[in-house]
């Protein structure tokens, strides 16, 4: 599953990304910009945040445009449970964006 998120930005930033569910127990997650890769790692459903810093340089024209790679995505009628055929990997609540201030 790939999906892609984008915001406006002239500074290097934080992202903070909050989770809710972790569909399937465990999920493979790859954030990038292009070709930087931002995060990775595999989550669980004991990860309630993911933070990572977004470099200036990802800023093309002020847009920040974000990859999300979740290749663990899964749908539930795959597993057999129900008919559901949407592909899920995460549930996020929210997604915030924060100044990186030099110190």
């Amino acid at each position: 599953m790939y999906k892609s998120v984008s915001a406006t930005f002239d500074i290097s930033v934080m992202a903070y990304i909050v989770i809710i569910q972790v569909f399937n127990d465990v999920q493979q997650v790859t954030i990038s910009c292009g070709d930087t890769i931002l995060f990775s790692d595999t989550i669980n459903q004991n990860l309630s945040q993911i933070s990572f810093s977004i470099p200036k340089e990802c800023l093309k024209d002020n847009i920040l445009s974000l990859q999300l790679e979740l290749p663990d995505a899964v749908s539930p009628k795959e597993l057999g449970d129900g008919e559901d055929g949407r592909k899920l990997a995460l549930a996020i609540t929210s997604i915030e964006f924060a100044k990186v201030t030099d110190e």
